[in-house]
């Protein structure tokens, strides 16, 4: 009734517009070797991006900053490269090799096998892993009214701009 809350809290709706790019590709062949022996062989290769953010709206941590204290790195507005654009190294070197075989025991008795390497790609679009999702672009504060104290919001004025402006 007095316009003086106790507590108040902001939150801006910032939308991370992300997405990735990603490859992949796979060659293989088979060699019968005898009547009994096949062997199946091949290696398939698996690229996929960091997350992007359209318009290069991230920020992450970088523990040596500050004298190994850490701090923000933010990308800049004009950033271009997968390095640049998303401050995480891409991984390019995902070749994973496939062998397999073949061999007739009986006339009615196979007996199979194989290997291969496989990388998974982890989609984590909860906002524990998205850097757009991060200061300065997300704004989540909130002021406190201490009892013994004047205000410090009331609802004539603005949330207090030193509690959430970066």
């Amino acid at each position: 009734m007095l316009g003086l809350p106790n507590h108040a809290e902001l939150e801006n709706l910032d939308i991370a517009r992300v997405y990735r790019n990603g490859w992949n590709w796979f060659v293989g062949d088979t060699w019968r070797t005898s009547q009994k022996l096949t062997i199946n062989y091949g290696v398939r290769y698996e690229y996929s991006s960091p997350l992007f953010e359209r318009n290069n709206r991230e920020t992450n941590f970088d523990p040596t900053l500050n004298g190994g204290q850490g701090g923000l790195v933010t990308v800049p507005a004009n950033a271009s490269g997968a390095f640049q654009r998303t401050t995480v190294h891409p991984v390019k070197n995902n070749f994973a090799p496939r062998v397999g075989f073949a061999y007739s025991v009986l006339p009615k008795l196979v007996m199979r096998g194989g290997f291969g390497m496989y990388y998974q790609n982890t989609y984590r679009y909860g906002s524990e892993s998205m850097l757009a999702l991060d200061p300065p672009f997300l704004v989540d504060a909130q002021a406190n009214a201490q009892p013994t104290q004047a205000p410090t919001i009331s609802c004539k004025t603005d949330f207090p701009r030193t509690s959430w402006h970066p």
